[in-house]
């Protein structure tokens, strides 16, 4: 009898210690967005596991997140509560790029993690290289363009949505949008003396200029003729002549002006049947101002043109007031006469304080008001542009790196990068809307 004990014992002691505790694969749980709401909502779906061997779900969500004043990655960890009423949960996504997402299970037997899943925000913020923005009012697009990178990037800027995205081979300089024949068309000047020329919306590639020299620094339509500045240094009768001016339906070359090369030129607004243009010349030490007017032919009218010397323009800085009377470049607010008189500097009316260093500036749509980002603090400050007083400042939530209108309204593009470092290397920057 007790023999026959013993050996019972010995065999459900060994069944116990032989018995497997029970575990899942992680695939077995099968994680997958259910449903994406809309940018900011998304539902997700899983597998079921048996209740009695839940403890607890939780979801996990990694990557870069824009709150406010910085930009940092993180891993988050989401309760999920009443899991027994249905394996499924709704997630709101914070402002970023894009997010991966696991889930955790705790069991009896341990912890447990799914499938990984990505979610990426078109609505959030992006990555990538702030130079210059180009934007075309009509249609309500904004391209965000990256120089070094030769990236253009389009939004729909009022909802903060990237469209598509392009990639050049090589630098390109200063880009600008204009409407032919009903259709809008992005220039796009390439540093292998070509100008490439896409339409707007779907940024298929129309056509294409030969324009010469090595780097091409701007292009401006205007009445069926293109304004180039190329870096073609060849002489021309002994002298320099790098602004050339085409005939956009015929590409024909009708005429070729003396200057500088690397100018980016901006046209006047108001200029009606002849084209008057405005430049920054870039050809450090030789920075200038310079004004071209040519005739509805696109023959340069000599009397009308001039440039002056301006050693602290900026051709990063620089934008033209939509009544075409003024425009203002440097990081410290110079501020001249479409003319090329100097009026004064915007900090001129802040006494016993050090002039600032602004980022980027531009014009309200009366040209009354020069709304100006500052290197290195999350603020955009407001001019009066008779007077040169500040009237106003607001904080942002990152660090403004470029700014626009349309008309009445103010938008930025914000960075999680200081001072002029945005312009240098990659950054996270989404659009906002700026209310004063």
């Amino acid at each position: 009898m007790v023999r026959t004990l013993l050996v019972a014992s010995t065999l459900v002691l060994f069944s116990l210690s032989c018995k497997k505790e029970t575990r899942y694969e992680a695939v077995a749980l099968d994680l997958r967005i259910s449903e994406v709401v809309n940018d900011s909502t998304i539902r997700f779906q899983w597998k079921a596991l048996p209740d009695k061997d839940v403890k607890a779900y939780r979801l996990l969500r990694s990557g870069r997140h824009i709150s406010w004043w910085q930009s940092a990655y993180r891993t988050d960890t989401i309760p999920i509560l009443h899991y027994h009423e249905g394996l499924r949960i709704q997630e709101s996504v914070p402002l970023g790029n894009k997010f991966t997402y696991q889930l955790e299970v705790e069991t009896k037997s341990g912890l447990f993690r799914s499938n990984e899943v990505i979610h990426e925000r078109k609505q959030g913020s992006f990555y990538g290289l702030v130079q210059d923005v180009v934007v075309d009012t009509v249609r309500k697009y904004a391209y965000v363009i990256g120089h070094w990178t030769g990236t253009i990037a389009q939004y729909k800027y009022q909802e903060n949505l990237r469209v598509k995205e392009l990639t050049i081979p090589g630098n390109i300089g200063y880009c600008s949008i204009a409407d032919v024949n009903g259709q809008p068309e992005l220039y796009v000047p390439r540093h292998d003396g070509w100008v490439d020329i896409y339409h707007g919306v779907s940024l298929e590639l129309e056509d294409r200029l030969y324009v010469g020299g090595q780097k091409v620094t701007s292009v401006i339509y205007h009445n069926n003729l293109l304004f180039v500045s190329t870096s073609d240094s060849a002489l021309v009768g002994g002298s320099q002549l790098p602004t050339k001016v085409f005939r956009r339906d015929t590409k024909a070359l009708v005429e070729r002006v003396s200057g500088y090369i690397n100018t980016r030129f901006l046209l006047i607004p108001g200029s009606g049947q002849r084209t008057e243009l405005v430049g920054v010349v870039n050809d450090y030490p030789n920075r200038a101002f310079v004004r071209n007017s040519f005739d509805q032919t696109g023959k340069l009218l000599p009397e009308r043109s001039k440039y002056i010397s301006a050693g602290n323009a900026q051709v990063d800085i620089f934008q033209v007031a939509p009544n075409g009377k003024h425009f203002v470049s440097g990081g410290n607010g110079m501020v001249y006469d479409t003319s090329l008189i100097y009026r004064y500097n915007l900090y001129v009316n802040r006494p016993n304080q050090l002039p600032r260093s602004h980022k980027d500036m531009v014009f309200n749509q009366s040209g009354s008001v020069v709304y100006c980002s500052r290197e290195y603090q999350t603020t955009i400050e407001t001019y009066d542009f008779g007077s040169g007083a500040q009237t106003g400042v607001l904080t942002t939530s990152l660090y403004p790196a470029k700014l626009f209108t349309d008309g009445k309204q103010l938008y930025s593009i914000l960075s999680d990068q200081t001072g002029r470092t945005s312009e240098t290397i990659h950054s996270n920057y989404y659009i906002q809307k700026i209310n004063f």
